[in-house]
């Protein structure tokens, strides 16, 4: 008999997870009420390019894959590497594609290769910089062995974004500590993309210093002034930045006055590192991610000069192979996608305070990573501490319990702390 889940109260993640699971353990799966609780229930064209891509690696049968079904069935065969290719159709996240395959890692013979065609840089999904710069890192640290190339963007509605994720076979092992223990912040990263035709209007360098000047770091916008191509008048104002962040611009995110590192939470002394690129895709568009390093002082080299950007807290070279001097660190990231008629500061505003949010509590990971770990503390061990029992933490949680991954989720005083029984 397969295991049976209802997927009424939680969203696509679940059906991530129940094929995950699946292919890992080879039990067969069927999934009831699909996205049930959502406007548009049933499987929609990035929760069925997921279901592709799990089914060629798993060697699955498949019934309901279609747009709309609110049921399906997974049946599992023998897990395989090689090659795969997956297109969404659609504008839909190539990001979420690629992390339904990460824990099939812990089923591999062979190294897997996939190439996801979609949505890069879009809403109601994690950049593909965060998984690039976020989470792989932060996973390498169990041992996993993945990473990302991003041969083009996709932002909505086009899409046209390609993506290829590498995974190695894992040994599953503990998450490590940083993923529980909060540390001092030791380095502050931003990176902002846009599309070619909004170079003029200076998005990427305005996205990323309305970040930086939140922050408290004015030195970083003089620097995305000083760096700018000189055939671009790039003008930014440190003072107008902050007014433009929003909902109470600066008073509201903490961000100071006395340089670098005044920002909410950060230690004195920790710049913020900023990168800006503009890159060709089908529609015009626009992100931006603010990534976070914090643990103690074994492994000294963060970036803390604010001169480049390394959101992998390693080789600096943005495929998720970081250092080993700094797997042991904690990390978070806050992300936003530009929306038109919506200035870029106040898109960085988002970002800022989500930031702000997480440095005045005590979880070690954002509030996004702690529902995505939850499949590698099931499979290999270790504790996540997390803002707050979310509905994605507790359906995540469910799912593998189904499978027989018991996870505990307790309160506490010092967050929300997730490990497995």
């Amino acid at each position: 008999m397969p295991v049976e889940i209802d997927g009424a109260d939680g969203g696509g993640q679940v059906v991530r997870t129940a094929l995950a699971a699946a292919a890992v353990t080879g039990e067969p799966v069927r999934v009831e009420s699909v996205r049930g609780d959502r406007p548009n229930p049933g499987l929609r064209p990035q929760h069925l390019a997921a279901v592709r891509a799990l089914a060629a690696v798993a060697d699955a049968d498949v019934e309901g894959a279609t747009e709309g079904s609110e049921t399906l069935v997974f049946e599992p065969g023998t897990v395989r590497g090689g090659a795969v290719d997956v297109d969404v159709g659609t504008a839909g996240s190539v990001t979420l594609v690629c992390d339904a395959l990460l824990p099939v890692a812990a089923a591999l013979p062979e190294p897997l290769s996939v190439t996801v065609t979609g949505g890069t840089d879009v809403k109601w999904s994690p950049p593909v910089d965060y998984l690039d710069r976020v989470k792989l890192p932060l996973l390498a640290g169990a041992g996993l062995d993945a990473g990302v190339d991003v041969a083009r963007r996709g932002f909505y509605p086009v899409g046209g974004g390609e993506v290829a994720l590498t995974l190695a076979p894992w040994t599953p092992a503990p998450v490590p500590r940083g993923a529980a223990e909060r540390g001092p912040v030791r380095s502050l990263s931003v990176r902002a993309v846009a599309t070619d035709g909004l170079a003029d209007a200076a998005v990427a360098e305005r996205l990323a210093g309305a970040v930086a000047a939140g922050l408290g770091d004015d030195d970083a916008v003089a620097r995305l002034v000083r760096e700018a191509p000189p055939d671009r008048d790039v003008d930014l104002d440190p003072d107008e930045l902050r007014a433009g962040l929003g909902d109470g611009g600066n008073e509201d995110v903490g961000a100071g006055a006395d340089g670098p590192g005044s920002g909410p939470a950060v230690d004195a002394g920790v710049a913020v590192g900023t990168a800006v690129d503009y890159v060709e895709a089908a529609s015009p568009g626009a992100s931006v991610l603010l990534v976070v390093e914090h643990g103690d002082a074994d492994g000294e080299g963060g970036a803390t000069d604010g001169e480049s950007f390394d959101g992998t807290g390693g080789d600096g070279n943005g495929d998720g192979d970081g250092d080993a001097r700094h797997r042991h660190r904690g990390r978070a990231g806050f992300a936003a996608i530009g929306e038109r008629g919506v200035p870029a500061e106040r898109i960085a505003g988002d970002v800022v305070r989500g930031f702000a949010d997480w440095a005045g509590g005590p979880a070690a990971v954002d509030a996004h990573l702690a529902d995505q770990l939850l499949p590698f503390v099931a499979l290999g061990g270790g504790r996540v501490r997390a803002p707050a029992v979310t509905d994605h933490l507790r359906t995540n949680a469910a799912t593998l319990a189904a499978f027989g991954y018991e996870l505990s989720i307790a309160e506490t005083d010092d967050g929300v702390v997730v490990e497995r029984d």
